[in-house]
């Protein structure tokens, strides 16, 4: 699978309401987030490292921000979020 598909599939699986309510819930939104990020970089791990750099810069805006839209709101800045990543890669 490639790289930008494996966002995508990522981003598409956020929405359903049980993953929805792991990684963004109303209460520990924050750590979820970092726990999203972990799991993340795990799969990235299957990807070259060139492809990840290039990608890495959007990611916090199709995964965090576009599964933020609610009363909660954004609990991570794209900082927290790439550290998060890269110190798991």
């Amino acid at each position: 699978m490639k790289l930008l598909k494996y966002i995508a599939n990522m981003r598409d699986a956020l929405r359903s309401p049980g993953a929805h309510a792991r990684y963004f819930p109303v209460q520990g939104r924050k750590e979820a987030n970092l726990l999203l990020a972990r799991e993340l970089a795990f799969g990235l791990k299957d990807y070259p490292a060139e492809e990840v750099k290039k990608c890495l810069g959007s990611l916090y805006g199709k995964i965090v921000v576009a599964n933020s839209f609610d009363q909660t709101g954004i609990a991570i800045d794209n900082k927290e979020w790439l550290a998060e990543i890269r110190k798991h890669l």
